[in-house]
């Protein structure tokens, strides 16, 4: 049995593509897989961050054991710095898309690794506030005709470097 569409030479043919028309897929550039790869292992960080900051947390409320590193004493960095500024920073880098967008989350993951593997207190702090001018400069994107909503942003990410800063 044969559609309508199949059958060579109906008017039909050319408007609805055939199954047996295969799109070779887009294969991604270098810089493609590396951002991929980089934006993978921030989320992991990320990840490792929320949940070492809640574990800090739930220890300073002394309802578990004290975690491994300072995750007690920064549950608080670990949870804006380290989750949500590399959450944000991913979401920005993505929206950007330039290479060196990336280095925001990739900062603010590993000054909040940092943290949890019980570096010495100047290098989380001074990864996150690079991250921090990082992601200003991505959130204005070097643009002129940035809005109020983007001024608004920029604020706020100069109010968590200023408060990284008082942290060292």
């Amino acid at each position: 049995m044969t559609f309508p569409w199949q059958r060579p030479g109906s008017p039909l043919s050319a408007a609805v593509p055939t199954p047996s028309i295969r799109r070779s897929p887009k294969l991604a550039t270098p810089l493609e897989s590396v951002v991929a790869v980089t934006g993978s292992l921030a989320l992991a960080a990320a990840a490792i961050a929320l949940a070492a900051g809640g574990w800090g947390g739930l220890a300073r409320m002394g309802l578990v054991a004290p975690g491994p590193g300072d995750a007690g004493d920064a549950h608080g960095v670990l949870l804006v710095s380290g989750f949500l500024g590399t959450l944000i920073g991913l979401e920005r880098a993505v929206v950007a898309r330039r290479w060196w967008a990336e280095l925001a989350p990739a900062l603010s993951a590993a000054g909040a690794l940092a943290i949890v593997l019980g570096a010495p207190a100047p290098l989380p702090a001074l990864l996150i506030a690079l991250a921090a001018v990082v992601l200003v400069a991505v959130g204005m994107g070097f643009r002129p005709g940035a809005g109020a909503l983007a001024w608004l942003a920029v604020a706020g990410i100069l109010i968590l470097f200023t408060l990284t800063l008082t942290w060292i």
